[in-house]
């Protein structure tokens, strides 16, 4: 089994992810009813910027944890401060810039492409501006957690990771209450995420004083690697939120902002299961980059078990969302509302088990220094993506929104396999295994879905 240390890891991790679910499970109704639907839709595009701002860091985040666990394994330390202080740069230029578009972009946004009430359409668009200012904070955040996750220390991480993600919702419930309207909820938003970035300002302090202090001259090959390795990452995390997101805005924009609520609500609180899976993957990936080259039996036996471990808790928390999904809906969000999302939930659990497999051999694509393949699979996947949503929500409306992305996932599973067993044959055998136990899974899962009724 994982050792010790990494079990110690990854229950730290598992916490800062999973603390803040179980307080949304608790809020959300009472925001549901509170709000309305249509405004409340509104709250979950709000959380989907704000959760996925981090894209807009060129990928250098990712790329530094990588370049930070390498570097530690290697006690190259003395050109770590030039390296996170030059991929802090980087990403903050990028991040001024995306602020600056999406200030230029919002009143289009709200006005022309969302379908909303006339009367919500100028605090929406002042709300959205507001929230924009999330975007260069939660960048540099990023920078901080790849400081501390290169180094190991996820019990940091994920201590802050809890307390923002318990104040992201927590805060609109309170502003909400103390009549701070719409434009409130998303300052609190703001607020909440500036929290974290003081938070991981402060735990990693001590550490990056150090390597100032220890800092050499700073290589143009140095800034070559990042930029390469970040630049692929960065089209491969600016991709995956598009594409598991931007569902929600077409259907904001076809239908209506009330039905991203109906979609969004069961879709967003089952994919936020996958916390396994990425508090998991946040501990092996910089073991990942830390041991393929000088130990490829260590980075064989993590990426077997890792397998193993998030298939079986995977596959039982989706078939629990099948068997007891409608039930669980209900309770919480009530029987109109568990009507009109079941199906949905439905089939989001066959995603969420193929998507919560694909996290391993993305992580170990990404630590072998190929995130050029996971960049090329998500740019391949988005044009044959969006042309089948667009079709599915004309025929069966959120619904057909919800088979198309669970499409995507099974087929962005199979094919990181696929490249995992190309590109780095000792896990060529785990990939084979692994596509034929998901294959069975979803074949099990389907059968069950086909005795529902509709």
């Amino acid at each position: 089994m994982i050792e010790r240390k990494i079990k110690y890891k990854i229950l730290f991790s598992l916490l800062g992810y999973g603390l803040p679910l179980f307080v949304g499970l608790l809020t959300i109704p009472w925001l549901i009813d509170k709000m309305g639907v249509e405004v409340f839709g509104l709250l979950t595009l709000g959380w989907t910027l704000v959760g996925f701002a981090s894209v807009f860091d060129l990928g250098l985040g990712r790329a530094l944890t990588r370049e930070v666990s390498e570097r530690m394994t290697q006690q190259a330390e003395d050109s770590l401060w030039s390296l996170c202080l030059y991929a802090g740069k980087m990403m903050l230029l990028s991040a001024t810039v995306v602020f600056f578009v999406f200030e230029a972009v919002t009143p289009w946004l709200m006005g022309q492409v969302l379908t909303l009430s006339s009367v919500l359409v100028q605090e929406a668009m002042t709300s959205v501006q507001l929230l924009l200012v999330s975007i260069p904070i939660v960048v540099a955040s990023s920078l901080l957690v790849a400081v501390l996750e290169g180094t190991g220390q996820v019990q940091k991480v994920s201590l802050i990771r809890v307390l923002m993600g318990i104040l992201i919702f927590i805060a609109p419930v309170w502003a909400w209450q103390a009549d701070y309207g719409l434009i409130g909820v998303m300052a609190s938003l703001v607020l909440a995420r500036l929290f974290g970035f003081v938070g991981y300002l402060l735990a990693s302090w001590s550490l990056l004083l150090s390597w100032h202090q220890r800092s050499n001259t700073h290589t143009k090959l140095d800034k070559r690697q990042l930029l390469r390795s970040g630049g692929w990452m960065s089209v491969s995390t600016v991709m995956t939120p598009i594409l598991t997101t931007l569902d929600r805005f077409v259907i904001g924009a076809m239908l209506s902002v009330s039905m991203v609520a109906y979609y969004a609500t069961p879709v967003d609180m089952l994919m936020k299961l996958q916390v396994f899976s990425s508090a998991l993957m946040g501990v092996v990936f910089p073991a990942f980059a830390a041991t393929y080259l000088s130990n490829t039996q260590r980075t064989v036996e993590l990426f077997s078990k890792s397998l193993l471990l998030i298939g079986a808790v995977m596959f039982a928390v989706a078939l629990s969302a099948l068997t007891l999904g409608q039930l669980g809906l209900t309770i919480w969000l009530g029987e109109s509302f568990a009507e009109q999302s079941k199906w949905v939930l439905y089939w989001a659990a066959l995603g969420l088990f193929a998507n919560a497999l694909s996290f391993v051999p993305f992580a170990l694509l990404q630590a072998i220094d190929r995130a050029d393949i996971t960049a090329k699979t998500n740019l391949f996947e988005m044009p044959v993506y969006f042309a089948f949503l667009y079709w599915a929500l004309c025929e069966w409306g959120i619904v057909g929104a919800a088979i198309a992305s669970t499409l995507r996932l099974v087929m962005n599973s199979l094919l990181l396999f696929g490249f995992s067993a190309w590109l780095y044959p000792a896990v060529r055998k785990q990939t084979q295994v692994s596509i034929v136990l998901m294959l069975f899974g979803l074949a099990v899962l389907l059968v069950l879905m086909g005795k529902m009724d509709y």
